[in-house]
């Protein structure tokens, strides 16, 4: 569980729908949280470690007082559900448990929110506030893997802004906080109890796989080709598959307010394809600031998570409650699923003007048309002896040309070694520089080497970044059905589209009576 971090004070009315959710959980009592945390006890003593929580564990096993069904830990622990889950204020809950604490000495419920919080970092259910550089230049926190060490500067070393709001010699408010939250130890908990011990092995023993029907990641050709490549990996079926995703998100609910955060979130992908989708195993890993979105610098709020990312690789000491037994856990990232736009924020692959398609790295099919770019001339793709590569009824033209070009994996290297020096934040402007006579400028279709390429295997992964067809669906869908229904504000075949052909037509030399034959002119006619 973790704590309600965007309220700041006062409460929000709820609506019938949350008024109505899930009335049945709130009467439920906490079965198997003694169970769970004994069970985690022993996976911290057998991996080598202390346990922190013994006070806990005791006071799980007391009860709240005579004749309550709860204890002091499943009390406790519900009364944080409620504030999170019907947003009630600090300041309110913070009154809740001292009226509470003068009412019940006996109980000796924690006086206060953040007296509340402490005693929940006990079990390791915590974050870490990492400060960030107002221009988003730099952590200030030690790095080994980026070798940095910004803990104790108090301006930035890259555009010397002060770290915190009012300036040294105000009051001590960080511009932004990052807020991290451990994946090792939530990953390593999976294995402190059978039951999700047995269930991320799920793929490999449990699964009963179907020709050319899919039914789980593990089904999939991207899944199947990392098998291969990683063979060793893949040897312990004890070894994660993760799945990141990242979207921006309006944390007050309220659409006018112009304020967006950007959670990472991490899903397993052994599990079966029942706990996939379980919220429950959807582990947050990072918490973006807003108030808007990072853009370019989201490169900077990942470098946690990357340099954990690349201890999973290397193995971490984890007790199996299974075998009774510790081994090196090992994760490896098979995928980040995102929108479209979030694909240059994400990949530093430039998603606009003449290199937006993907697929088309060499010799693209767009073209300037009067201040517009189109993307036209798609009968490349067509076999060479086909007939509408002959035919002049579309521009005119023959199309003798091959289709666009993608580049291989070491082209994509060469291109990203143009880039590996550019980075996040607000950097002094480079003196333009003036370009020779007859010069060519190439064009720029990598914008940065994001960080995720530290990660060993990222660069041979089929499919690195995973879109979320929903958006692309959804506007293909409304411009389809717009069109043939000619709805207002959202058909595509308007004035300003016939203008477009006629420029089309009229830069390619197109004649009154090859018009007629093309598919586009008989639009012209309408107007």
């Amino acid at each position: 569980m973790q704590p309600d971090e965007y309220d700041d004070g006062g409460g929000i009315h709820l609506g019938e729908d949350d008024q109505d959710h899930d009335q049945a959980d709130d009467q439920d009592d906490d079965h198997g949280v003694t169970e769970m945390i004994s069970d985690l006890y022993t996976a911290v003593e057998e991996d080598g470690g202390t346990p922190s929580f013994a006070k806990v564990l005791a006071d799980g096993k007391r009860s709240l007082c005579p004749g309550s069904a709860h204890s002091r830990f499943s009390f406790l622990v519900r009364l944080l559900y409620m504030k999170s889950r019907y947003r009630l204020g600090n300041n309110f809950f913070t009154a809740l448990l001292k009226l509470l604490s003068d009412a019940f000495p006996q109980c000796q419920f924690p006086k206060s929110y953040d007296e509340a919080k402490k005693y929940l970092r006990e079990l390791g259910i915590a974050y870490e506030s990492i400060h960030v550089c107002k221009n988003n230049c730099v952590l200030f926190r030690k790095s080994e893997v980026f070798d940095t060490d910004y803990v104790n500067l108090e301006a930035c070393p890259v555009c010397d802004e002060s770290r915190w709001e009012g300036g040294e010699s105000g009051r001590r408010v960080p511009h932004k906080v990052l807020r991290h939250f451990p994946l090792i130890p939530r990953l390593k908990r999976m294995f402190a109890m059978k039951r999700t011990a047995e269930e991320a092995q799920w793929h490999k023993v449990g699964r009963k796989p179907v020709a050319n029907e899919m039914s789980h990641p593990a089904d999939g050709e991207a899944w199947k080709d990392f098998d291969r490549k990683y063979q060793s990996f893949t040897a312990d079926a004890r070894n994660l598959r993760l799945s990141l995703a990242t979207d921006g998100f309006n944390p007050f609910g309220n659409m006018s307010t112009q304020y967006s955060m950007w959670p990472v979130l991490v899903t397993p992908m052994n599990l079966p394809p029942w706990e996939c989708v379980n919220s429950a195993n959807c582990f947050m890993s990072l918490l973006i600031p807003g108030p808007s979105s990072p853009g370019k610098d989201f490169d900077l709020f990942l470098e946690p998570l990357i340099e954990e990312l690349l201890a999973l690789w290397k193995g971490v000491s984890t007790y199996d409650a299974v075998s009774g037994k510790k081994f090196d856990l090992c994760a490896a990232v098979l995928w980040y699923t995102h929108d479209y736009p979030a694909l240059s924020t994400l990949s530093g692959r430039t998603t606009k003007g003449y290199y937006a398609c993907i697929h088309c790295d060499k010799n693209p099919l767009s073209r300037a048309l009067r201040g517009k770019i189109a993307y036209i001339g798609h009968r490349r793709f067509l076999p060479k002896d086909h007939e509408w590569r002959k035919s002049l009824a579309f521009d005119g033209r023959r199309e003798t040309r091959d289709a666009p070009g993608k580049f291989s994996s070491k082209e994509v290297q060469a291109e990203l070694e143009k880039v590996k020096d550019v980075r996040p934040g607000k950097h002094p402007a480079p003196a333009p520089r003036k370009r020779k006579h007859g010069e060519k400028s190439s064009p720029k279709i990598w914008s940065r080497k994001v960080g995720l390429w530290k990660l060993p295997y990222w660069k041979y992964l089929l499919l690195p970044h995973n879109l979320d067809v929903m958006h692309i669906e959804k506007n293909i869908c409304d411009a389809l059905l717009g069109i043939l229904l000619k709805i207002e504000g959202k058909n595509k075949d308007t004035k300003m589209q016939g203008w477009i052909c006629m420029i089309w037509a009229l830069d390619t030399n197109f004649t009154c009576e090859r018009m007629e034959m093309g598919v586009g002119c008989q639009r012209l006619s309408m107007y």
